[in-house]
């Protein structure tokens, strides 16, 4: 008996329980890796799936070397037990017509590769302002940019995949060299994009770029001044114009902001994370420009800003009904969330009515919180 009629005969396939084992820990890497430099934790759930399957590690890894066998010297990506586990309950789901679940198992190998190219690569540290200046500022043809986060790219990554495989991999007897074929694509397609993500990581680093830009103590003292020497209309323009400098020019990211308007509007951390490079797109200029002028009408001294009257203000100013003035700031906020929708896959993001308007809170607040917290 070989060992793939060995396992086929011994395991213990319960595809309810082994998908709730995976898919718990799935959920909490996927919406981790919404953050920049998460780190993955598998260990629990590799000891938890190999008992629920009464397979051990030794027979899996028999099982890589079998499948090894078929284009020998691939490295050892097909010889780890648990890479071969998981390919191999691909297999399952699909041949028993469990298409979401055998799509989860591509996406949560996708997460394990991923995570052991962070070790390899930032064994020691990894630091999320200059993670995040890498994803943004990328080549654009990258999957990391178009997909605006790593988590969003996984998921892209594992609809491409299945699409490939779910035909081809559904067999009467598992094809080793299809098999062979599923492992590598999925280590290499993350692999690649992973790899040259780090290398331009590691350049940005070394250059200082994505450090939070500090301002010094004359500019502090120019931000501050400006609202005492400056009146009306004139200083609305002049504050929207330093202001868009500092985010589009400089590309700063406020992560003080970014945490507070989190917390103000208890968005889903996925939305937020996913949302922040739309905001900071060059496209979106116009519309913050726009959008600050309305609030700056509010504001009608240095302590309505910097004081603590600023929260009630911004939190009044989202409150107004008035939609059909179309230059109100609620208006402008709600509209400017609206199109950035577009951008983003609401089915995989499960964007429901209640996420739009913790979205459009979430907006508010960090655009009005990031021009406070330039100029107080």
């Amino acid at each position: 008996m070989d060992i793939l009629e060995t396992i086929n005969n011994k395991i213990n396939f319960n595809p309810q329980r082994i998908y709730q084992i995976i898919v718990r820990q799935l959920g909490r890497d996927i919406n981790g890796l919404t953050e920049p430099c998460y780190r993955i934790h598998t260990k629990t759930t590799e000891v938890s799936i190999y008992r629920e399957l009464r397979i051990m590690p030794r027979e899996w890894s028999l099982l890589g070397k079998e499948v090894n066998k078929v284009k020998p010297g691939a490295g050892d990506t097909v010889k780890v037990p648990f890479t071969v586990a998981i390919s191999y309950l691909y297999y399952r789901f699909i041949k028993s017509g469990k298409e979401k679940m055998a799509k989860d198992m591509i996406m949560y190998l996708l997460v394990k590769f991923y995570g052991s190219k962070l070790q390899k690569h930032l064994p020691k540290s990894c630091h999320d302002e200059t993670f995040r200046y890498t994803i943004e500022n990328v080549a654009k043809m990258h999957l990391f940019y178009k997909n605006g986060t790593v988590s969003n790219a996984i998921i892209y990554l594992t609809n491409e995949i299945h699409k490939k495989f779910k035909t081809r991999i559904k067999t009467p007897e598992l094809d080793m060299l299809i098999f062979y074929d599923f492992m590598i694509e999925c280590n290499n397609r993350i692999g690649q994009s992973s790899r040259s993500f780090f290398q331009a990581y590691y350049r940005n680093r070394e250059d200082g770029k994505g450090i939070s830009i500090e301002s010094s103590p004359d500019d502090d003292d120019e931000n501050k001044n400006m609202f005492q020497t400056t009146t009306g209309s004139d200083l609305r323009v002049a504050a929207t114009e330093k202001f868009i400098k500092n985010m589009f020019v400089y590309k700063s990211h406020d992560l003080k902001a970014i945490a507070e308007a989190k917390r103000i509007s208890r968005v889903k951390n996925n939305l937020a994370e996913t949302i922040i490079p739309i905001i900071h797109d060059k496209k979106s200029e116009e519309n913050i420009k726009i959008i600050l002028m309305s609030f700056l009408k509010e504001i009608l001294d240095t302590n309505s800003l910097c004081g603590d009257q600023f929260y009630k203000i911004v939190k009044g100013l989202m409150m107004k009904r008035n939609f059909k003035d179309t230059f109100q700031f609620i208006s402008l906020v709600r509209g400017f969330t609206n199109s950035m929708y577009e951008s983003l896959n609401s089915t995989t993001l499960n964007i429901r009515e209640s996420d739009k308007i913790s979205l459009s809170i979430f907006v508010a607040f960090y655009i009005t919180i990031s021009f406070r917290n330039l100029f107080c």
